[in-house]
């Protein structure tokens, strides 16, 4: 049943930034399936889906901010970003820097805004995440944190989910594979 509501929010979330990047209807239900049913390549439900839903939120919640001047959605974006780095950091970082590139560069842009959005952004992440993992760091301390979130996630974890490009016998499938989907962008 959480993963029949997870979709569905999915799917509703997917949709309205399709329809807030301005694609065409045909489009727009393609790529709102395609980032649907992503998610279901995995085996398990666990953190990456919810980290998929609260990045695309806060993704949503970025280009909706484009069109409003309001504060308020610059901080809505940054505390989606530090909910996600308490399910999963390392895309949080990568999803939280780019949008922070995003923020920083309509504060630079010729008569754009100033950088008061790009500084409620950070400082709403950075509070997100200090408010989650504090907490968590105060109960089981800062080795064990830092073990499982940095050491873990770049050393151990990447070492054991390498994609076997040309190797081994699922290696040319993953060739294949990789070949249809370049053509689909020609």
């Amino acid at each position: 049943l959480l993963g029949a509501v997870f979709i569905l929010l999915l799917a509703a979330t997917a949709y309205a930034l399709m329809r807030d990047l301005g694609l065409r209807d045909p489009i727009r239900f393609l790529m709102t399936g395609l980032i649907t049913l992503a998610p279901l390549s995995l085996a398990t439900f666990n953190s990456p889906f919810l980290a998929v839903l609260l990045g695309l939120g806060a993704l949503l919640t970025f280009m909706v901010g484009l069109d409003r001047r309001s504060l308020r959605w610059p901080a809505a974006c940054g505390c989606l970003i530090g909910v996600t780095a308490f399910c999963r950091p390392e895309f949080a970082v990568a999803l939280g820097s780019g949008l922070t590139i995003g923020y920083l560069v309509l504060a630079i842009h010729p008569g754009g805004r100033t950088p008061r959005p790009a500084l409620v952004y950070i400082a709403c992440g950075l509070a997100a995440a200090a408010v989650l993992w504090g907490p968590m760091v105060l109960l089981a301390g800062f080795n064990p944190v830092w073990f499982d979130i940095v050491v873990h996630a770049l050393t151990l974890y990447a070492r054991g989910r390498s994609i076997p490009i040309g190797q081994g016998h699922e290696g040319p499938a993953v060739v294949i594979l990789s070949a249809a989907f370049a053509l689909i962008w020609f």
